[in-house]
């Protein structure tokens, strides 16, 4: 894929509303990970992988502050469940430690009115750098942990601190 859809209207966004530009980019985000086993929503738009016992929703927010012909907010909020964790449906981990390295804070949240193809692959590129690296690395207890150790140490010790469902997680690794 080099380009949008030969009908999306991101290639001429500037009658489209906010609502269509969201979800045209949501669409070709998902048509984008479709060969890799990513299940679209439109409702409550979301892309879904799975992986063992392992799940990924992938969910795309906008916001009522977007302003036709000017501003179009796309946010990308990552939530990983386990289906071993009873509590909280299997929630464990996600925004906004998965995109907080003790290195960078990456960029989650997108102006995509009249979005390129090239401002298309660096959203593409947050989504497999900081997100399917992730719930590749939770498959397994080694780079569970080196990945972790990757994650700003104050947030990693909320998740740790606050049941969020990551140390319940942890304890079922070898299950996963």
């Amino acid at each position: 894929m080099c380009d949008f859809s030969e009908d999306s209207i991101l290639k001429n966004p500037h009658e489209a509303s906010c609502e269509e530009i969201f979800n045209a980019l949501c669409l070709e985000i998902a048509l984008y990970y479709k060969p890799l086993g990513g299940k679209f929503a439109k409702s409550g738009p979301h892309i879904t992988f799975k992986k063992q016992n392992l799940t990924l929703k992938l969910c795309f927010w906008s916001s009522s502050f977007n302003v036709k012909g000017e501003h179009v907010s796309l946010e990308v909020i990552p939530n990983f469940y386990c289906s071993l964790l009873p509590d909280k449906k299997g929630y464990f981990f996600g925004y906004p430690a998965v995109f907080n390295t003790s290195e960078v804070r990456a960029k989650n949240n997108f102006n995509v009115y009249g979005v390129t193809y090239t401002e298309f692959l660096e959203i593409i590129s947050l989504i497999d750098n900081y997100i399917l690296t992730a719930l590749d690395a939770f498959l397994n207890y080694a780079n569970t942990n080196q990945y972790l150790a990757t994650i700003e140490p104050k947030l990693l010790q909320y998740a740790l601190d606050n049941n969020t469902g990551l140390n319940a997680f942890l304890k079922t690794l070898d299950k996963c």
